[in-house]
């Protein structure tokens, strides 16, 4: 018989499956059992994701790794139903008290808010104008014979002004994070783990740096990566070391952000494009959708926009756009590039110190985790 344990032991080990049947309620499981056909999985970065293909309509089920321990799931699953709300998320349909498991509504998107994202980056990087009609029509023509929908460069903009602007219209969550906490958080446990590394009482592997950026100098000062000798190796504590050095730029870029024209707001603090789906509203009109609040609490506005700005790899000119559309709908005033510029740069210094703690929790992911942290100190600007 193939059940529902039997598909799900494909992805899942026989414990996990065990526990997920016990803490979910039984007409649930009951359910899934006779309305789940398949099962494939879905991509993410920290958590495992499967997609279940039910004749009800397909679901997600999400397993959080249990290395991810600074966050608050209870506080997640709040945020999350709120922007559901609104229509800005999935319906989260269950989860576990226990934060391990969640079940919410699979969106079945037309085409993947990244593979947008990856069409238009590739017509912006043609070097003439003819090239960039060419490919423009060639996604248009392709397209047109897949049966999704195709959105211009200008549209890009107004959704995500859309997105950013009804999520920091949501209730503020009880739980605050400013940016300036934040980092201080993450320094901390990465003072301990330092501590702890430099005792020898936990082994971190030594990668090769043959790749590695020799020196980035931010605001004048030299940030000491490793060398390009392929021979050499460096360790988690030359990394962390970099970011120690960092420290005096870092308190330049926070007190830009504590500046007091800001207040929190709620924020979804991860906006990539892997957590935005592009569906429609009532209208057949597109617009967007947020998944995975991990981080989501009460803080600085504009860490959403660098977010957005970053991830989504944007020219100077879409950032600058994208800000000023913000704002207007905000209706914030005072607002600069510098403060974005601080933004941005906060924005990569959390993804370095994310990176280290990931490579501590997952050794087995080191070298993953190393060209994480290389490619985010390497989009430091003075």
């Amino acid at each position: 018989m193939n059940s529902l344990e039997a598909k799900l032991s494909r992805f899942l080990v026989d414990d996990v499956i065990t526990q997920l049947q016990n803490l979910m309620p039984a007409q649930l499981w009951q359910q899934l059992q006779q309305t789940c056909t398949t099962i494939s999985s879905l991509s993410g970065l920290s958590n495992t994701n499967l997609q279940l293909h039910c004749i009800d309509g397909d679901k997600v089920l999400r397993i959080n790794t249990q290395s991810s321990t600074w966050c608050n799931r209870q506080l997640e699953t709040a945020c999350w139903q709120q922007a559901y709300l609104q229509d800005l998320a999935p319906k989260l349909l269950w989860y576990s008290l226990n934060g391990e498991y969640y079940l919410s509504e699979y969106v079945n998107q037309a085409q993947s808010w990244q593979g947008m994202i990856n069409d238009q980056s590739l017509i912006a990087e043609s070097n003439n104008q003819q090239q960039k009609t060419k490919r423009l029509q060639a996604n248009q023509q392709q397209a047109k014979q897949q049966n999704r929908p195709t959105l211009s460069s200008e549209q890009f903009i107004p959704l995500l002004t859309d997105l950013l602007v009804s999520l920091h219209k949501l209730p503020v969550p009880d739980v605050q994070m400013s940016v300036t906490q934040q980092y201080n958080d993450y320094l901390e446990q990465l003072e301990r783990y330092s501590a702890v590394i430099v005792d020898r009482e936990i082994a971190v592997p030594q990668l090769p740096v043959s790749q590695w950026v020799e020196v980035k100098t931010v605001n004048s000062n030299p940030i000491k990566l490793g060398c390009h000798q392929p021979s050499k190796e460096t360790s988690w504590q030359a990394c962390f070391n970099g970011i120690v050095n960092l420290h005096s730029s870092i308190i330049q870029w926070l007190s830009e952000l504590d500046k007091p024209q800001f207040n929190l707001t709620f924020c979804h603090r991860d906006l990539s494009p892997d957590n935005i789906l592009l569906t429609t509203n009532q209208c057949k009109q597109p617009k967007l959708q947020c998944i995975d609040f991990e981080y989501a609490v009460a803080s600085h506005p504009l860490f959403d926009v660098a977010s957005v700005v970053a991830s989504h790899h944007f020219t100077r000119q879409q950032a600058e756009q994208l800000l000023a559309s913000y704002v207007s709908q905000m209706s914030l005033t005072s607002i600069g590039d510098k403060q974005l510029d601080s933004a941005l740069n906060m924005y990569w210094v959390f993804a370095a110190m994310w990176a280290l703690l990931m490579w501590v929790n997952e050794p087995n992911k080191a070298q993953h985790y190393i060209d994480y942290f290389q490619h985010a100190i390497a989009q430091l600007t003075d």
